[in-house]
Formats: C-alpha cells, sequence, structure tokens
C-alpha cells in the first residue's frame, strides 16, 4: 500500500484550508497514494485565534468534502480538525 504524508499550511479560513486539502488529496491519489495522511491542524491552524469558534462537526462541510472525495477515489484520508466541545466551562461553571 503507497502512503502519502502530505504536508501543508494551513490558514485561519476553513473554506480555504478544505480547498487546498482537496487538492492534495487528488494529488497523492493521482500518485497512488491509498492512505493519505494530512496535518493535525489542516482545517484551521493554532495561530488563527479562537479553536472553537470555526469548529464544526463530523457532518459539517469540511469533513463532509473530505469524505466525499475520499469516497470518489476510494482513498482512505486522516485529517485534522476541530469539533465542537461536548461542554464549555467558563469562569468554572459549565455552560
Amino acid at each position: 500500500m503507497k502512503v502519502a504524508a502530505v504536508q501543508l499550511t494551513s490558514t485561519g479560513n476553513v473554506t480555504e484550508n478544505q480547498e487546498l486539502a482537496l487538492a492534495k488529496i487528488r494529488e497523492a491519489a493521482g500518485n497512488g497514494a491509498r492512505l493519505i495522511v494530512l496535518p493535525e491542524a489542516t482545517a484551521q491552524n493554532f495561530r488563527s485565534g479562537r479553536l472553537d469558534e470555526q469548529a464544526q462537526t463530523l457532518e459539517g462541510p469540511f469533513a463532509t468534502a473530505i469524505q466525499t472525495l475520499a469516497e470518489e477515489l476510494e482513498v482512505t484520508v486522516v485529517v485534522g480538525m476541530f469539533c465542537p466541545a461536548d461542554t464549555v466551562e467558563r469562569d468554572g461553571k459549565t455552560i
């Protein structure tokens, strides 16, 4: 099995990062990779402010776009994204 370890620089814009990730997945699959691994913070970089403000569920547009392309290309993709927390704690109180 051919594996691709993809390096990319994500920004604070989830939509731009999604398009970059999709392009890198297509490129890796085109080079024969069956397992494609992207960085831990592909959806949004760590320096872009509060990560929870752009966090998406696994049913959100970022994960859905990655999943759709992976199914289309018949590859497995591992990609880092931030999901909303089940609970939020502020000032010692659970919201």
